[in-house]
């Protein structure tokens, strides 16, 4: 784990007071793929939009909206997936789809017909998914403007009965984020992400018991570490 990623752990953790270094947060371009097929391909539609967020200080480029001063997410890393994309089904990594010009703006090419969640983020803590459907026929797909906000996080902890060491991957369904764990009877900060839709964790327990199941879909607030219910294993 770099330096980097231990100090945002230790600030989420700082939040709501526990240190989860048995815990190793892995993001989408190291861990992401598909259920079972590629979410493009050569015969989609053509998916367009623009990322922005709230200015926090004096930046020179903005653009007023409703009142509100917003900046563009110029180099943001942009991911498509289906919308129930589960990582930990890869059988290889995943790097950003494209990334945002200086304005913003992205374009992704030949995203196949379904249900599809797009996430972007950017190197300042600002992210946003979104959920969305291709049709069928290739027609093109305008997202209009999407405003990222700073990312969200969960906290939880498993708290199974079965004795032995616990290994559990809680998955955030479409963006291709995980988290792996080993933690037992221990608060567990699971930060960075998106909001912008409702989020579904995805939780797969592979010892001391083999389980699986997801939770509610979670409204998360930006800038928030929203306290979850435990996970139990047996």
């Amino acid at each position: 784990m770099n330096a980097l990623l231990r100090r945002m752990l230790l600030v989420a953790a700082a939040s709501i007071g526990v240190l989860p270094f048995a815990c190793m947060i892995v993001g989408s371009q190291e861990s992401a793929a598909t259920e079972s097929t590629p979410s493009t391909g050569g015969t989609g539609s053509e998916v367009v939009g623009v990322v922005d967020y709230p200015e926090s200080g004096g930046a020179a480029k903005t653009i007023r909206t409703g009142g509100t001063r917003f900046l563009p997410v110029a180099g943001g890393s942009v991911f498509i997936n289906w919308r129930r994309f589960l990582p930990d089904t890869a059988e290889a990594g995943e790097e950003p789809f494209t990334f945002t010009d200086s304005s913003g703006a992205f374009r992704i090419r030949y995203a196949l017909p379904g249900e599809q969640m797009i996430y972007i983020r950017d190197n300042g803590g600002n992210s946003v998914a979104h959920a969305f459907i291709v049709p069928d026929g290739g027609s093109p797909v305008s997202l209009g403007t999407l405003h990222a906000r700073k990312s969200a996080g969960v906290s939880l902890q498993y708290n199974g009965k079965t004795p032995g060491d616990p290994l559990f991957v809680i998955n955030v369904l479409g963006t291709g984020m995980q988290i792996r764990c080993t933690d037992r009877d221990q608060r567990i900060t699971f930060d960075r992400i998106p909001t912008g839709v409702e989020q579904i964790l995805y939780v797969r327990i592979y010892r001391p018991v083999n389980k699986k199941y997801e939770l509610k879909p979670i409204d998360l607030q930006p800038g928030v570490i929203s306290t979850l219910q435990s996970i139990i294993g047996d």
